[in-house]
């Protein structure tokens, strides 16, 4: 029986977090898969002499004929390559893309109909086009690639979803999203959006005993600012000398001990805040430190 790690990066050696792993035996048959967590790292267990690997994620082009012998205790390093996604020539729209999977992770029929539809206005800003409310949206095998106006909301649908934590599956629920300004866009980060930046002090000074308070400032992955920080970030640190907590846009931070500490602002994501329906996983990844000097 042997224990081994896949490791993976970029062609650019930066790990990647949330990966699908799999490792299957010579003849096809699945073993087991996982997902790559923060630091890239996919654990996995077997008593086959060799593996086959398979990996994927959406964005990356990962080798397709791997094969391992597997050692124990040993890790292995797998590359992929990072899909670049052309912007489009027109300054003022937004190229959307990404992958829809149905509720079993399965690729959808190309047969399955969707649409959008803009939500607000008849037409464009930049120009004296009428824009119709209403189109139809090419996929291949749920893949997507749609160029929609930016600074504009649409609704996009019918996805094959489920309720978070129920079983009964859903095939017409649409979701509402808003267009960045900026030339792409992952759908998922605009379906379900999760914290991308955080602007906050650097460092404070505080004494012991005293409550400070740090005015947050967190844009999520869809352009947009929001006043729930709490809902997409979770703060942290290494010693049990000092304690934080996010209420709104609100950071707190108390000290019972002199010294110098270090507060991470992480991105989290809370499903509550998600109205229950699109639930997404979200790899904790440092957004803001906030060195915090403590006098007695």
């Amino acid at each position: 029986m042997a224990a081994f790690v896949i490791k993976v990066y970029t062609d650019n050696d930066e790990v990647i977090p949330g990966a699908s792993v799999g490792i299957f035996d010579m003849s096809g048959t699945p073993i087991m898969s996982t997902i790559s967590d923060v630091d890239g790292f996919a654990l996995f267990v077997t008593d086959e002499n060799q593996v086959r690997v398979r990996a994927s994620l959406y964005d990356y082009s990962f080798p397709e004929n791997v094969v391992l012998s597997p050692d124990d205790g040993h890790v292995y390093n797998l590359y992929a390559s990072l899909n670049e996604v052309a912007p489009p020539l027109d300054a003022h729209i937004c190229r959307v893309y990404g992958q829809i999977r149905d509720p079993l992770g399965s690729e959808l029929p190309d047969r399955w109909k969707m649409k959008v539809i803009r939500v607000g206005t008849v037409g464009d800003a930049h120009s004296h086009d009428i824009v119709t409310g209403v189109a139809g949206i090419n996929h291949l095998r749920g893949q997507v690639s749609i160029d929609l106006v930016r600074g504009s909301s649409y609704r996009i649908g019918p996805l094959p979803i489920t309720r978070y934590g129920d079983t009964d599956y859903e095939d017409m629920s649409y979701a509402d999203i808003n267009i960045p300004q900026r030339p792409t866009a992952r759908l998922v980060d605009l379906v379900a959006p999760c914290a991308s930046s955080v602007e906050a002090d650097d460092v404070i000074s505080t004494s012991v005993g005293v409550t400070h308070l740090v005015e947050l400032s967190t844009t999520l992955s869809d352009g947009t600012a929001t006043d729930k920080s709490n809902a997409y970030l979770i703060s942290s640190v290494e010693s049990l000398d000092i304690q934080t907590s996010i209420a709104g846009n609100v950071l707190s931070i108390i000290c019972f001990a002199a010294g110098t500490y270090t507060v991470k602002l992480n991105s989290y994501t809370d499903a509550s805040q998600l109205n229950g329906i699109f639930y997404r996983p979200c790899v904790e990844k440092t957004l803001h430190e906030i060195e915090v000097e403590c006098g007695p």
